[in-house]
Formats: structure tokens, C-alpha cells, sequence
């Protein structure tokens, strides 16, 4: 099981640490899996840095084009679980 180290916009990151957003969206270029840790990071995207918040979650399903061709080629929607 691979740990992924991830970027999170502020505006997302309080619905994330109080489970109203389970799910996460990104361009498959790490080869996500069932089982992964992401450790997501809190991001101030208009002064480019970093905050203090971050988050451990497990992937727990991912979905691709694969399976529903509405989902853009290369992306997965994860399903994630706090741990």
C-alpha cells in the first residue's frame, strides 16, 4: 500500500476534516489503489503555501472511465475514510 502526499485547497479542507466530503478527485498519475493512504495538506492556493491542517485518509473505492465514461479519461473519483 502506497502513502500519497496531496495538495488540498483551504476552501476544502473543512468539509474534508468533518466528514461532509468523503470523496476525492485527481488525475490518476500515481497509480491510486483500494488501500492507499493520502495525507492530504491544506494549500493556500492564492499565496502558494502551506498551512498547518492536514489529513490521513484511506482510499476505500475508486471509480474511473472504465467503469462510467462520464468520469474525464485519466481521473478517478476515490471514495476516502479518515483514519
Amino acid at each position: 500500500m502506497a502513502i500519497h502526499k496531496l495538495k488540498v485547497w483551504s476552501e476544502y479542507m473543512d468539509d474534508l476534516i468533518n466528514g461532509n466530503k468523503s470523496f476525492e478527485v485527481r488525475l490518476n498519475d500515481r497509480n491510486f489503489q483500494v488501500g492507499d493512504t493520502l495525507i492530504l495538506m491544506e494549500f493556500n492556493k492564492d499565496k502558494k503555501e502551506y498551512l498547518d491542517r492536514e489529513l490521513k485518509v484511506k482510499i476505500t473505492y475508486i471509480l474511473d472511465n472504465s467503469v462510467f465514461d462520464a468520469i474525464k479519461d485519466g481521473f478517478v473519483v476515490m471514495g476516502i475514510k479518515r483514519v
